[in-house]
């Protein structure tokens, strides 16, 4: 058994030596790479998180026997041991119990040993699976301040700002009186208020707000060329001496799938306007031409998919047109037809009221989902100003990236990221392939 260990740590350095990524081994590689996965999850599979989650429960009737003030004092002294980062399985089952004891006498609500197993699962860092229903947010709540101990600080992302606000309040109990404080970034919020929510134990938030904020801190950062330079600008910036997000150091994700996965490869862009639009005229002419065809025997629309066709009537109607127009971009005969199926597609398928709103003179989107308004985003490739066009406004300019990050590079920026989910199974493997996270699922 020692040798075979032994052979098993030689095919982990060899790995780590060679610094790529498992996914990318072939052949024989592949069998190094699957021994280091199970190096790494040694001890905390299902049947190993089962056992300590009995262990954990055996504490139960001990704990309970504490008075209010003798349980305070017993999570401050784990708490201390996992701040010290001096933590053994004993210091773990005792910290899962006391928070455990402090959820039931808070909230009313006593965690069953399939949550308690989901919850050692989230300690060590896996995707837990438990089906909707199974207490995802107790158990949650009851590993989070574990975790915010050890790592000093936790973003838990949900999937929209309600959740965050609600999550955030109704956990506030438990862990306030686990030494945690706790705060939710809302979309509202400005720099000044988001700062001291940054700056507490356990931050709730959507993967947009807090990936843009990380990034807005990233562009400053880049801007200055000294230290002290730095400090002076920032501390003046947002009335403190430090970027907004003070680090990434663990994340916990609800809804892991549709996050992690689904959204995963979608990138979030920062952009401001770079000047007044040269092509406002082209965009009004477009408006203008696609107004006088008709529907049906000129184009046709794909409302759901937004798109829209010209037909050969169509094609041959708005080239006689756009050739009395003396903008150069109207010599180009794809590009021509490019503006006037966006002018098209703004005119049908996108309605004030519905896809957007109009305020103080500028288009401002609204959230088909939640009804809010999204002040400071706009369509991209031209769309914003085809609808601007057709609503008779000023005509902006097209914006300047200046920093883009999707939302998979972000979440592996983390050192620690665990989620939930109630359906991992038909994502297991992009957990394991992309974040290298093992994914456990809890039977009912």
């Amino acid at each position: 058994m020692t040798q075979a260990v032994t052979r098993y740590h030689a095919l982990y350095e060899s790995i780590r030596s060679r610094r790529r990524r498992p996914e990318t081994y072939k052949g024989a590689d592949a069998l190094v790479a699957w021994t280091k996965l199970k190096i790494r999850t040694r001890g905390t599979g299902l049947r190993s998180l089962k056992a300590e989650a009995r262990l954990v429960d055996a504490l139960a009737p001990q704990i309970r026997t504490l008075g209010e003030r003798a349980l305070d004092e017993e999570v401050a002294r784990v708490r201390e041991t996992f701040l010290r980062r001096r933590i053994e399985r004993e210091d773990v089952r005792r910290a899962l119990a006391l928070t455990r004891e402090v959820a039931r006498r808070a909230t009313g609500e006593e965690a069953y040993v399939v949550q308690l197993t989901g919850a050692l699962g989230l300690y060590h860092g896996r995707i837990v699976e438990m089906l909707t229903g199974e207490g995802k947010t107790l158990t949650g709540s009851i590993a989070a301040p574990l975790i915010a101990w050890e790592r000093r600080s936790l973003h838990v992302f949900t999937v929209n700002d309600y959740l965050a606000a609600r999550d955030a309040e109704s956990r506030r109990p438990i862990y306030e009186r686990c030494g945690c404080s706790v705060g939710a970034i809302q979309g509202e919020q400005s720099p000044q208020e988001r700062a001291p929510i940054y700056a507490r134990s356990i931050v709730y938030g959507t993967p947009k707000q807090i990936t843009a904020d990380y990034l807005r801190d990233q562009i400053r950062v880049a801007s200055i060329p000294s230290p002290w330079t730095g400090r002076q600008t920032l501390g003046s910036q947002m009335g403190m001496g430090g970027p907004l997000v003070p680090g990434l150091r663990a994340a916990l994700v609800d809804e892991a799938d549709a996050v992690l996965i689904d959204e995963g490869v979608v990138p979030l862009i920062i952009a401001r306007a770079r000047h007044e639009d040269a092509m406002g005229l082209v965009y009004r002419q477009a408006s203008q031409l696609a107004a006088s065809l008709d529907e049906g025997p000129d184009y046709t629309i794909d409302a759901l998919r937004r798109k829209a066709e010209l037909k050969r009537r169509g094609r041959h109607r708005a080239q006689a047109q756009w050739q009395q127009f003396s903008e150069p971009i109207w010599k180009a005969q794809r590009r021509a037809e490019e503006l006037v199926k966006q002018a098209l597609v703004a005119e049908h398928c996108y309605k004030r009221g519905q896809q957007y709103e109009i305020v103080d003179g500028q288009i401002v989107i609204v959230d088909e989902y939640t009804g809010r308004f999204l002040k400071d985003r706009s369509w991209e490739h031209g769309l914003h100003q085809a609808v601007e066009a057709k609503e008779d406004l000023e005509v902006t300019a097209d914006r300047e990236t200046l920093a883009r990050l999707s939302f998979q590079r972000f979440f592996r920026m983390y050192p620690f990221l665990a989620g939930m989910t109630g359906t991992a199974a038909d994502a297991t493997r992009e957990m394991e392939r992309v974040y290298d996270r093992p994914v456990v699922r809890i039977p009912t």
